[in-house]
Order: C-alpha cells, then structure tokens, then sequence
C-alpha cells in the first residue's frame, strides 16, 4: 500500500479555502485534514498548533499581496 505525500503547501491551501468559506473561527486541524484526507499526525509533523497554521497562512497572504500574486 502506498503512502499519501502531503506538501506543507497542501496544508496552507487547504487552510484558505476552509477560511474563504468557512471565516477564520471555521479553519481546524479536524477539517484541514479531512479536506486533504490526511492523517492527524500528518499536520502535526508540520505546524505545532493550529494558530501557527493560520498565522503562517496570514503572512503567506500578505506577502502574495504584496508580491501582487494573491490571485494564484
């Protein structure tokens, strides 16, 4: 059986679009991984807590909107 590689980007995407439809309040970590199929442990191996999660996807945001490439 194989594995499921997930990107750290996978998880920042998946985070924005439950924050696009659901508000900021709607984003956990039961969702994002339910959206990427992922195991629990998958997101833990890659953000400590869901607030850094969404901090990251904050300054992730901002940064895109500042290089003028928040539309990709």
């Amino acid at each position: 059986m194989g594995y499921a590689h997930f990107t750290h980007a996978d998880f920042l995407d998946a985070a924005r679009e439950l924050a696009a439809e659901l508000g900021p309040a709607g984003v956990t970590v039961g969702l994002v991984n339910e959206r990427l199929k992922a195991p629990k442990g998958s997101f833990y191996y890659r953000f400590a807590s869901r607030d850094l999660l969404l901090g990251e996807l904050w300054l992730t945001q901002r940064w895109r909107i500042k290089k003028g490439s928040w539309r990709r």
